[in-house]
């Protein structure tokens, strides 16, 4: 507690110093009434205090989360890939790609806060010459439990964007379905809403080839997901949605060395 006393005040007397000049009155207005300028600091100081708080639950959030159930799922997965899986492994545990483990990639892990929300995500992925980066499973902590919150395979592929936040999901129905969705991942659970039958909150856009829907170019646009609500596109159109995520090349670290 002590360590957070001090991360706060510290805080503070920084974004105070930041909004007064740090005592050369760059801040506070010279000409103004002693009442008009106790009334700015004030307003700086619940600034500060709010600011600090976020902060405060930000560095509890981080620290005091028990990560050893990451831990754990690592070990058992190395364990698995090297002597192989037991029959009676629940096959939505994990992607079943591990179970497959292919010789043209090298599956491994990687942790880190993609939400920023001050919790860790394990992401299960692999790197190598086809889909360099690829994501097949991410779990997040959510009241104490680990939290499956997506699965990929070949063919419902997920990447990271370059902007730190974004997810890309290319998916394949079958030679003619084809799409593109680009999420927001805020940490919830969510399973690509053509199977489930909704949308999910995060989704920003998403891009993908119908003959039924658009018999002459094909592609269609949606901001609600593979449902009525679509835009017929051209290819074009869907290619500059496409080109606008740019994606990240996650380097794990290999299960097998």
């Amino acid at each position: 507690m002590k360590k957070n006393r001090i991360l706060k005040t510290s805080l503070i007397a920084m974004i105070f110093c930041a909004f007064c000049g740090c005592g050369n009155n760059q801040n506070v207005q010279t000409g103004k009434s002693i009442s008009e300028n106790s009334s700015a600091i004030k307003k700086i100081e619940k600034l500060s205090e709010k600011a600090a708080e976020c902060v405060e639950e930000l560095y509890i959030r981080q620290y005091k989360v028990d990560y050893s159930c990451y831990e754990e799922l690592i070990a058992y997965l190395t364990d698995c890939l090297k002597n192989g899986f037991p029959d009676e492994v629940a096959s939505d545990d994990v992607s079943y790609v591990f179970h497959m483990n292919n010789t043209y990639e090298t599956l491994g892990y990687l942790k880190m806060d993609i939400d920023k929300d001050g919790i860790e995500e394990l992401l299960l992925g692999a790197n190598g010459e086809i889909w360099d980066g690829i994501i097949y499973d991410i779990y997040t902590m959510k009241d104490g439990k680990m939290i499956h919150a997506l699965d990929g395979w070949e063919r419902n592929r997920y990447f990271l964007c370059k902007d730190g936040q974004t997810i890309a999901n290319e998916w394949s129905g079958s030679a003619f379905i084809t799409g593109y969705d680009y999420y927001k991942y805020d940490g919830s659970c969510f399973k690509r809403y053509k199977e489930e039958g909704n949308r999910p909150a995060n989704l920003i856009e998403t891009v993908y080839t119908s003959v039924e829907k658009n018999p002459e170019d094909m592609w269609c646009y949606s901001e609600v997901g593979y449902c009525d609500e679509y835009e017929k596109i051209t290819e074009q159109q869907a290619f500059e949605v496409i080109k606008k995520y740019e994606y990240q090349i996650l380097e794990y670290t290999p299960f097998i060395e």
